[in-house]
């Protein structure tokens, strides 16, 4: 929330991150019209056009958001309107209402208590009960309206608005689990066509600084993170394939993409957006919206996606997370970011993700509360899925260990990892059991039982020997929240 203070502290100077899993039933004595909410048959009761007018009087800057710099805070007007609303249906925009927290604070929570009988005192607590139990229609007019409550300031010059990017089929027709990280679309400006120096070029990471790195088409490339999550996507080009690098700051973590689908080369933005807590991105082709960590399109835009013409998710290639020290010493070779980027930011390690590393909770709401009985919820893991099978490997447990046999999906594999603060990678190992790993840099190989030498690289380990390879399976790295609330993801145990 400190994001929005700021913002509403800028406004009134006039300075001016899958779909959304199907949601469980409401509580099974709710209904649209039960007394608790409303009386059936109480004439007075306002018609839904009635109380989307009372929600628009309610945002002052519906129509010119640079309205909001002279009504801020909300006055007796606004106010008066938020007490107005009535319907479990309009619960959703109250529940927005609280996460911007411009001054109409008292007035909502006295709206939700009247509603639901509860009293949460926090937002991310309300988008999670709303996740958990809503089922309800969402009034004709609210994906328009949030657009609009969410543009509290003016939109950035050659970006889309959030208009363009919130319609009623968004999040698979729940665009009431869209929440706003206090920025405008593009607010976080993306790295196009970023500048890139040679290994030997650079003059600014440590060899313990986080970077990760992608090898296409036999070209290597390293995303050191002190710049990359100040961004939150790349739009680049490695090996002759378009690609995009994203990190998202709530996953703890990054991926990479071919930015090329069956019709178009895309390149994305940040859409100021996050959904069960991950970071969205856009597209500048048709302003759909995107998860930044797992590459699924999760509609509006221009041309909003109907069932039966889903658009596949974005093709995955694999991204290592490593250090700067590790990643230079196995590809001598690699290009990596220029720090001089275009923008004035504050590239210093960690400064990016302070405030993530300032709290062990999610940033942002989830789809419902998450556990952390098993593991800390911001703790680093690797998802691995092997057909209909996944599992999630502790970082910390794979980089003490060095190597770790598993069968997954009926296939035997291996982690490898070159100690702590290393990177992982993991491997097929269809009968061979690899004892350790020796060497460094391009010389890294792991040994058998047999005493026999395989070279590792990302696309396989190689024999030395015959020239056998046991193919990598793709991985992912990010934090366990990612996976907390997913039951198929079998957490690994030694």
């Amino acid at each position: 929330m400190v994001a929005l203070a700021l913002l509403f502290s800028a406004c009134v100077a006039a300075d001016l991150e899958d779909a959304p899993p199907e949601t469980p039933s409401a509580p099974a004595d709710a209904t649209e019209d039960d007394g608790r909410y409303t009386d059936p048959l109480d004439l007075t009761r306002p018609t839904d056009a009635e109380l989307m007018e009372a929600l628009r009087t309610a945002v002052c800057w519906f129509d010119d958001p640079a309205l909001a710099a002279g009504c801020l805070p909300p006055g007796q007007a606004e106010l008066d309107a938020i007490a107005q609303i009535r319907g479990i249906t309009f619960i959703p925009a109250l529940i927005d209402l609280y996460w911007l927290d411009i001054g109409w604070r008292t007035v909502v929570e006295d709206r939700l208590e009247f509603m639901t009988g509860l009293r949460l005192g926090d937002p991310i607590a309300w988008y999670e009960w709303e996740a958990m139990n809503w089922n309800f229609r969402l009034p004709e007019g609210y994906a328009e309206w949030k657009a609009r409550l969410f543009s509290i300031a003016p939109p950035v010059e050659g970006a889309p608005t959030f208009a363009d990017l919130i319609s009623q089929d968004t999040a698979g027709g729940n665009p009431n689990l869209l929440v706003w990280t206090g920025t405008q679309p593009g607010g976080v400006p993306a790295l196009n066509e970023p500048s890139i120096v040679h290994r030997l070029e650079e003059r600014y990471l440590d060899p313990s600084d986080v970077v990760y790195g992608v090898v296409v088409n036999g070209e290597a490339r390293a995303y050191p993170r002190r710049i990359l999550a100040w961004h939150g996507v790349a739009n680049d080009v490695v090996g002759d394939v378009p690609i995009a690098v994203t990190y998202c700051i709530p996953c703890g973590g990054a991926a990479a993409f071919d930015r090329r689908s069956e019709d178009a080369t895309r390149s994305f933005g940040n859409a100021g957006l996050t959904s069960a807590g991950r970071t969205l991105l856009y597209d500048e082709q048709e302003h759909w919206l995107w998860r930044a960590f797992s590459g699924l399109h999760i509609g509006g835009g221009r041309n909003p996606l109907s069932d039966e013409d889903p658009r596949d998710p974005l093709r995955s290639i694999q991204l290592v997370t490593t250090t700067w020290g590790e990643w230079s010493a196995r590809h001598p070779d690699s290009g990596v970011l220029d720090l001089d980027t275009g923008f004035i930011r504050d590239y210093e390690a960690g400064a990016a993700i302070e405030e993530d590393r300032a709290t062990d909770r999610p940033l942002y709401p989830t789809h419902g509360p998450l556990s952390d009985e098993l593991l800390p919820l911001k703790e680093q893991v690797v998802f691995v899925r092997v057909g209909v099978e996944s599992r999630v490997y502790p970082v910390a447990a794979i980089q003490q260990r060095g190597l770790v046999h598993d069968t997954l999906g009926g296939q035997e594999i291996v982690l490898l990892s070159t100690g702590p603060a290393g990177s992982i990678s993991v491997y097929e190992s269809r009968g061979v059991t690899f004892s350790q790993l020796e060497g460094s840099g391009v010389d890294l190989r792991a040994e058998d039982d047999s005493g026999e030498l395989w070279f590792v690289n990302l696309r396989a380990l190689v024999s030395t020997l015959d020239g056998r390879e046991r193919a990598a399976i793709p991985w992912q790295q990010g934090s366990w929240l990612l996976w907390a609330g997913d039951s198929t993801a079998e957490l690994w145990e030694p």
